[in-house]
């Protein structure tokens, strides 16, 4: 696609975002499009496409999804949640940089920070709309669930 020859970076930050919405979603997302390409060029990045962490990750995004929903459930800007995902933005970034020839290194950078950016905005953003304009919480957790994966395919798509 242009946009990502324009910007090389563009898929890290994608797939770093969507970490910072759902810290579980963007591994997931990557492991299963890694586990389709079967790339040896990935080097110990590959090991994210095995099968075995393939279900791991399509596990704790399933357990992530269906928690997201309860109350009890902490704030994703507290310093613990949001390290997990500044972690899984950093290696789904490195991962989607290197399948797609990119500096694995400036893609983990990327990745990171957008996670820790976008965590805080989308949780500011939940919030707002939940207290301000009414609108039902868990309502808006599935509209971030549909935006999260959504965006988590366009960063892995190829071009």
């Amino acid at each position: 696609m242009l946009w990502s020859m324009a910007f090389p970076l563009m898929k890290a930050l994608l797939i770093g975002t969507v970490a910072g919405m759902r810290c579980m979603s963007a591994p997931a997302i990557v492991a299963n499009e890694m586990a389709s390409r079967k790339s040896e060029a990935l080097g110990p990045l590959g090991l994210i496409g095995d099968p075995r962490v393939q279900k791991l990750f399509d596990i704790a995004a399933g357990v992530e999804l269906a928690a997201d929903k309860l109350p009890q459930i902490g704030a994703r800007t507290e310093t613990g949640p949001l390290v997990v995902r500044a972690i899984s933005g950093a290696v789904s970034g490195a991962v989607v940089s290197r399948a797609n020839r990119e500096n694995a290194l400036l893609g983990a950078l990327a990745g990171g920070i957008a996670a820790v950016i976008s965590a805080h905005i989308f949780y500011s953003a939940r919030r707002h709309a939940n207290l301000k304009l009414g609108i039902p919480d868990p309502l808006l957790a599935v509209a971030e669930d549909t935006a999260a994966w959504t965006l988590g395919r366009i960063a892995v798509g190829k071009d």
